[in-house]
């Protein structure tokens, strides 16, 4: 067997798997997003950078282990937050095809308390489809040939 294909690189270490996330984690994470929404969601410019964004996770997540919440890094805080903003949109859109339903049936389902959170921090309108967007050159236009 040759194990030349292997020289060089180093051995692969199995990642060790952190400590699920409790209701009271989520609750405190989305509500020190919501006190550094303005950094978390804004758009880059000279006055937000990176680096900037980057702290705030820091500093969300040293706040998280201050408060006695486990002991979680910047990126496992801002892979939870992305998760929760991705579970958000599905169970709105599942939430809002049910109520577009038609015919019988059980009565729509509510959205989850995190789910109504997660909208209140990034706001409705980024759970909505993009529409009355028209292709360029076609349809009703200013611009002046």
């Amino acid at each position: 067997m040759d194990m030349s294909s292997n020289v060089g690189k180093a051995p692969k270490t199995k990642q060790e798997r952190g400590s699920n996330w409790n209701s009271e984690e989520k609750k405190k994470l989305l509500e020190l997003v919501a006190l550094n929404r303005r950094v978390i969601l804004g758009k880059f410019s000279n006055d937000l950078t990176a680096e900037d964004k980057s702290k705030a996770w820091y500093d969300i997540a040293e706040q998280a282990v201050a408060l006695g919440y486990s002991n979680r890094s910047k990126e496992q805080v801002r892979k939870k937050w992305a998760d929760l903003l991705s579970d958000a949109k599905k169970e709105y859109s599942r939430v809002n095809s049910s109520i577009k339903a038609t015919g019988g049936g059980p009565p729509s389902p509510k959205m989850s308390d995190t789910c109504n959170e997660v909208i209140s921090i990034v706001g409705e309108e980024a759970f909505l489809p993009i529409s009355n967007i028209t292709p360029l050159g076609l349809g009703d236009s200013n611009i002046h040939e």
